[in-house]
């Protein structure tokens, strides 16, 4: 009887949230709070997906949730949180009174630490890894702590949907007897064939520990690898993503579907190919998924493209704490070759803890954009500073950094004292109250 009051308890809550266009961990977390280890008694539907990563997890599943659904499945997916508390109110949302889950399919985006709790009691059919690299230091410490986490969590039961391009991810299908799909990028006009960090997450085999060789990178230590004394290499995946044109956004699956592609980036293609390799594997017509593919339509959380007074801006939310995620953003902006004035901001590193930990500035290669026809570069928010002082180390001169202390006097500095297409590098605790101004700004 508690279970079903806690359950009905946390539905009344996520209708709440509905309603108020709000979804969140706290129906979750209440739930929890009335009947502890609810979990175990949650009953999944046959077929449950998994998804996690360090970058792309939200973009990947939900692509994956718009194919169930395109094809007739009933699926709940959580939205907002992937955390414990989130995952809760997941199950809570789409059960009934005793726990059954009443929907077709589960699509769980799952934090990466958190793979090792969750995995173990709600098991995954299907599990999507898209990338392993280096994130929030304090928390995580090293990459193989995560690794280890995921690898913990999940048996030969589960089909492993696993990103080839990345040595780390492919790790994953050693001793693992069940199935494996792999799906990677192949080599394109953006691929590059020396590194171009200095901080590649593993440059060596994990078998024999030779030095791997990279014949091309598509970012980070993601691209095409080979150890040259024993079998660990990147071998042509089940799905490949061919013909890649970012100037007319699309490419290829294997030679044979086209793919439309709302961004002009090479991580976002990485999100939909999973997805693509996912439908495959549950035997889903391959023509069907491109057609439905095309008619995705995935929120712009990390690109999206705004207009300050008819000047045009560029939002690019990077994450805190993850130089693969950040670099990604200085690899796009150095590639653009126009005149241009840079905004970095963040209020607060983290929500989960309160360290300040800023290591991670000097793993991010702002040399990048040295030399890159850039104007100004602003720096806002609590750690201006901080992120001014780094960029000092690129030889930047102190007259083309200016620093702020508020978003408002940001964007009018950019109004008044920048030249060019603007590129506004930002945390998720800025681009918010960044958007509303400029949406102020432009309608005044």
């Amino acid at each position: 009887m508690r279970m079903k009051i806690a359950i009905l308890i946390g539905k009344i809550l996520c209708f709440i949230g509905k309603k108020m266009n709000r979804g969140s961990s706290f129906p979750g977390k209440i739930v929890n709070l009335i009947y502890p280890n609810i979990l175990p008694h949650i009953k999944l539907p046959k077929l449950t997906i998994a998804v996690t990563a360090s970058c792309g997890k939200t973009s990947t599943a939900a692509a994956v949730a718009h194919i169930l659904k395109s094809n007739g499945y009933t699926v709940g997916h959580n939205i907002e949180s992937n955390l414990l508390f989130g995952i809760i109110t997941l199950m809570v949302d789409n059960c009934n009174l005793n726990g059954q889950i009443t929907k077709d399919a589960i699509v769980m985006e799952v934090d990466e630490r958190y793979t090792k709790n969750i995995f173990k009691i709600l098991k995954p059919n299907y599990l999507i890894i898209n990338n392993i690299t280096r994130d929030q230091p304090p928390r995580h410490g090293h990459y193989q702590v995560v690794w280890n986490d995921i690898r913990s969590s999940f048996d030969d039961s589960v089909h492993l949907i696993l990103n080839i391009d990345d040595p780390i991810v492919h790790q994953f299908s050693f001793n693992h007897k069940g199935p494996v799909t792999y799906f990677g990028l192949g080599k394109n006009a953006l691929s590059y064939h020396k590194p171009i960090s200095n901080n590649l997450d593993i440059t060596y085999c994990p078998k024999c520990h030779s030095k791997l060789k990279f014949n091309y990178f598509q970012y980070g230590n993601i691209g095409h690898y080979e150890c040259p004394k024993c079998d660990f290499k990147r071998h042509k995946p089940d799905f490949e993503a061919t013909k890649i044109n970012l100037n007319k956004a699309y490419f290829m699956i294997n030679d044979k579907h086209k793919i439309n592609i709302q961004n002009d980036v090479i991580y976002y293609i990485y999100n939909v190919l999973a997805a693509f390799a996912l439908g495959s594997a549950l035997g889903i017509d391959q023509n069907k998924l491109s057609i439905q593919l095309n008619e995705l339509s995935l929120a712009q959380k990390r690109f999206e493209r705004l207009s300050i007074n008819n000047r045009e801006c560029l939002l690019l939310s990077s994450k805190n704490e993850n130089c693969t995620s950040y670099n990604q953003s200085m690899l796009y902006i150095s590639r653009q070759k126009e005149k241009k004035t840079l905004l970095f901001g963040f209020y607060r590193i983290s929500y989960r803890y309160p360290h300040k930990d800023l290591s991670w500035l000097w793993d991010i290669d702002f040399e990048l954009l040295k030399d890159n026809n850039i104007d100004k570069i602003v720096c806002v928010g609590d750690f201006a500073y901080d992120l001014a002082n780094r960029l000092a180390y690129c030889d930047f001169k102190d007259k083309d950094i200016i620093i702020c202390q508020t978003i408002e006097e940001a964007i009018s500095i950019l109004q008044n004292k920048t030249k060019g297409k603007i590129y506004a590098v930002l945390n998720s605790d800025t681009e918010k109250e960044f958007k509303k101004i400029v949406k102020q700004v432009t309608i005044r």
